[in-house]
């Protein structure tokens, strides 16, 4: 079957069995991939950021079209999480696995990793197969040997060969080199880190930069970044990673955390100093069994284990919307590299309000160093200089893109608890004020009228709202993701505050604000009419309030 004879190109995303809708940005990204293959294109390249549903996009198109499939990926968390969410989406898929201990050929969609598949006897297998549709997760990686491989087997872009998607945070290799001319051309699709966290699809980013005194002048480049063995060998010193966890316990000692390390040895040993100074940490490596790995986590995502101290292991298919604290220990002149490390904690989730970005910067006058870079992703320049101390950057990533002002002499804010109660007006489309009730859960009271409650199983969340009598009703069939499981609950007590409109303050200096970018997106999807002109926050929030209920009452 060549790929004229796919299924038709305008067939709406909407129409495939997904358990929730697809998000507005999702829903252009895959009319963007649609109109590619329809105008002959070979390939398409869409670019999201960190923690915008990448693999829910993907396994949308593939329950879609529902044509012989490769998806390809290349760390064991990547394909099961891909298996996983398709299922989500499409319960009845024939898939198979094939890499990270799986080996499940011969399925309409086969999920592989790049290690299993670029074997001799895989690539002879492939290229006597006819997959119509390959997709490659973090595809700034796809210039590599062992990729270029599978792609050739599949004849990937060529007449009446496969299909390509690449799907990735960025189109820069680690190397500094883009993927964009040499393989896919511009991206169909792009959505910016400022962008998605306007919408409200991502928490903020908030960055200290600690400064220390180390001097990486005499560390060589290779392949774009650093010689890792040089680096470990300079960097890994007591003072320094004390000094790290100083600026940690200063700024961030009540966030679950995730410190990047130059080396094995490098992130066992700021692991060591963590746990000197009181605090529940670990290291992780890509030589920790897999066991070990996944019950690190899932301490992470309870609460239980504060700080991972990991080498080269947590960049790409870690997702845990709990993590809210990034470390960068490692020095890296890659923004690849740094995009991945910082995206980690990008995730929103249930009370969570920004992500803190503890940007440790060393000095060097010979290296070009992606330090101090929250700034630089927004499209701006560095922090100000100012004395080799560490100094604290109140502006944030979207304050950055902004381009508003920052003095490096300005102290971090805090927050001390007063113990008042302050009443809130709460925009319930912008946020409900979750809370944390331990053990990872989380729990949501309605004005005394239902409380609902996510409860963490294995690593995934159910819904579920008690209401005053007791009873209790289960919101989702199975465990999901922390942010598909939210948003049914969120659905459901949008429809509990319309019923008792009564614990809605109309008079809330909310409502006369503008209507915020995610509003906008959600009244169009809805297909809801308004006058973008006189529109205020408030009218946006009843008028999806509306158009929910009246779902709900067609459903």
């Amino acid at each position: 079957m060549s790929i004229s004879t796919l299924p038709p190109t305008r067939r709406p995303a909407r129409e495939a069995p997904s358990r929730l809708d697809l998000r507005p940005y999702q829903h252009e990204a895959l009319q963007a991939i649609v109109e590619a293959q329809a105008a002959g294109l070979g390939h398409a390249l869409v670019v999201l950021p960190t923690g915008t549903g990448k693999t829910v996009l993907f396994n949308t198109l593939v329950s879609t079209w529902r044509v012989p499939t490769l998806i390809m990926a290349h760390r064991e968390e990547l394909l099961t999480q891909a298996r996983d969410k398709l299922l989500a989406i499409w319960p009845d898929a024939d898939v198979g696995i094939v890499g990270a201990g799986y080996n499940q050929p011969g399925h309409l969609v086969t999920i592989g990793s790049v290690q299993s598949l670029c074997k001799p006897r895989r690539i002879q297998a492939l290229e006597s197969s006819h997959i119509r549709l390959i997709i490659v997760d973090e595809a700034h990686h796809v210039a590599a040997r062992s990729y270029r491989k599978v792609l050739k087997a599949v004849r990937a872009g060529e007449p009446g060969g496969a299909f390509h998607v690449g799907v990735t945070a960025t189109p820069d290799r680690a190397d500094g080199k883009s993927i964009v001319d040499a393989t896919y051309g511009e991206p169909v699709y792009l959505a910016s880190l400022p962008e998605m966290i306007r919408a409200g699809y991502l928490v903020n980013l908030r960055g200290v930069c600690v400064r220390t005194s180390t001097r990486l002048d005499g560390v060589h480049t290779r392949a774009g970044d650093f010689a890792e063995d040089e680096l470990a060998a300079l960097i890994n010193r007591d003072d320094r990673n004390q000094q790290i966890v100083e600026a940690w316990q200063r700024h961030a000692g009540d966030r679950q955390t995730i410190a990047f390390c130059a080396s094995v040895a490098h992130a066992q040993d700021l692991a060591e100093s963590f746990r000197a100074a009181g605090v529940t940490a670990e290291a992780l490596d890509a030589k920790t069994p897999r066991e070990h790995r996944r019950d690190m986590l899932a301490r992470v995502a309870n609460g239980k284990l504060q700080v991972v101290c990991n080498c080269g292991v947590l960049t790409e298919g870690f997702d845990s919307p709990a993590v809210s604290c990034i470390v960068t220990a490692r020095p890296t002149q890659s923004r690849a590299l740094y995009v991945q490390c910082v995206g980690r904690g990008t995730r929103p989730a249930p009370g969570k309000t920004d992500c803190l970005i503890l940007d440790v910067a060393d000095v060097s006058t010979s290296h070009h160093l992606i330090v101090q870079s929250l700034p630089r992703l927004a499209g701006r320049t560095g922090y100000a200089q100012g004395k080799l101390e560490e100094r604290a950057n109140e502006r944030s990533i979207v304050r950055a893109a902004s381009g508003a002002t920052f003095d490096m002499r300005d102290a971090l804010e805090s927050a001390p608890t007063t113990g008042r109660v302050i009443e809130q007006a709460v925009d319930l489309l912008d946020g409900f004020v979750w809370q944390a009730s331990g053990d990872g859960n989380y729990s949501l009271p309605i004005g005394g009228k239902a409380t609902f409650t996510l409860i963490m199983r294995d690593g995934a969340y159910e819904g579920v709202v008690v209401w005053p009598d007791g009873h209790r009703q289960e919101l989702t069939s199975e465990p999901a993701p922390l942010d598909w499981a939210q948003t049914l609950c969120e659905r459901a007590a949008i429809q509990v505050a319309q019923d008792h409109s009564h614990l809605v303050d109309r008079r809330a200096p909310w409502r006369l604000a503008d209507p915020s970018e995610k509003q906008l997106y959600t009244l169009r999807r809805l297909r809801v009419r308004f006058n973008p002109a006189t529109l205020t926050r408030g009218e946006a929030a009843d008028l999806i309030t509306a158009a929910f209920a009246g779902q709900q009452r067609s459903a």
